[in-house]
């Protein structure tokens, strides 16, 4: 469909409608799947009915940051979700006193499902004929054709998985992994004592922290519980390694990627010794904890602490996207380490974890 204040985009993606929903309707995601470039995150939780508002920070070239408040104009679980987005008068921008008195509402993007056996085609429609005031009006469309389309073919990318999860993310975690077993392949036995950048572990509690983490990981994967000794397992005192640190990595790995690609395994929430949180958020965590032990490895027995940019803008996507203070002041990640905008991904990736890159 095309007309002068609308324009319509369809794809079929190969995943069920419920798992296509509900990446839709969670804003911690929308970052993820955006075509456009221009969102950077938020802090709301997931959309549940029609009505509700979810804030978003935004960046355009051309506007500089602001932030929008979108009103949620369609609900219906699997079947439709939109929203009206409006600026965030606030936020304090330049671009509100540039907009003062200024109605900047009026337009929508909506996403219609229909689900065909294991298929779903997603249709996306933006349309603007609701915008009155001229003066905003001139800024529309906010996004050209290519962008809507490149919106659906990232939400395909995160669906799509065989047979459950994000194949992004759990590809990631299965790179995360291989990366850490040539670490460990490096480490000399002599060296397990070795000190680490997280100051309470050497080499050898790192490596049973990290091994205790992705087996209580995979446990709830399972639907299993991880033992009420669990959060204690996770100071790193317990011997997973057993002298055999490669194979002790390689057994839990493999163990832990295949729960990842569960089917449903990414719908509703995973509780932990540590915490509860969105199935898909816990994903991230896990490969969080991958990904930087691994580095935290390299750095202590002299290697190359190269994180891969690809895993490393996942991440950085991810986190972006929400705030970090519960997880500092819970002792998970130490203060942010200010690093340039310009730096590599992995460089900010570890800036934002509180890692010196």
């Amino acid at each position: 469909m095309s007309d002068a204040k609308q324009m319509e985009v369809s794809r079929v993606v190969h995943a069920p409608a419920a798992r296509v929903f509900a990446v839709l309707a969670d804003p911690r995601r929308h970052p993820t799947i955006d075509g456009s470039g221009m969102l950077q995150g938020t802090r709301s939780d997931s959309i549940t009915a029609a009505g509700q508002e979810f804030a978003m920070r935004m960046h355009r070239d051309d506007l500089g940051d602001y932030q929008t408040v979108n009103t949620v104009t369609a609900f219906e679980p699997d079947v439709v979700v939109g929203w009206a987005p409006r600026l965030d008068t606030g936020f304090e921008c330049e671009l509100v006193g540039k907009l003062a008195g200024i109605r900047t509402g009026g337009h929508t993007y909506t996403f219609r499902l229909r689900e065909a056996g294991d298929d779903t085609e997603v249709t996306e429609t933006y349309d603007w004929s609701g915008v009155t005031d001229p003066k905003f009006e001139a800024f529309c469309p906010f996004v050209t054709r290519d962008q809507l389309a490149g919106t659906l073919e990232r939400l395909a990318g995160a669906v799509e998985a065989a047979p459950g999860g994000d194949p992004d993310a759990v590809r990631a975690l299965e790179r995360a992994y291989e990366k850490m077993a040539g670490y460990i392949a490096g480490v000399d036995p002599d060296r397990l004592s070795a000190a680490t950048p997280c100051t309470e572990w050497d080499v050898r509690a790192l490596l049973n922290h990290l091994l205790a983490a992705a087996r209580e990981f995979t446990l709830v994967n399972l639907g299993r519980s991880a033992g009420p000794n669990a959060l204690e397992l996770l100071s790193g005192t317990h011997d997973f390694v057993k002298g055999d640190p490669v194979g002790a990595l390689a057994a839990t790995a493999k163990e832990n990627v295949d729960s990842w690609r569960r089917p449903g395994v990414l719908d509703g929430e995973r509780t932990y010794s540590f915490g509860t949180f969105p199935a898909f958020a816990a994903l991230m965590i896990n490969l969080d904890e991958v990904v930087v032990h691994a580095w935290d490895l390299a750095k202590a027995t002299g290697q190359d602490p190269g994180i891969d940019p690809e895993v490393a803008e996942i991440l950085y996507s991810f986190h972006r996207a929400s705030s970090l203070d519960d997880a500092r002041a819970a002792g998970f990640f130490a203060p942010e380490i200010p690093v340039p905008d310009t730096a590599p991904v992995a460089e900010r990736l570890l800036g934002l974890l509180g890692r010196q890159p």
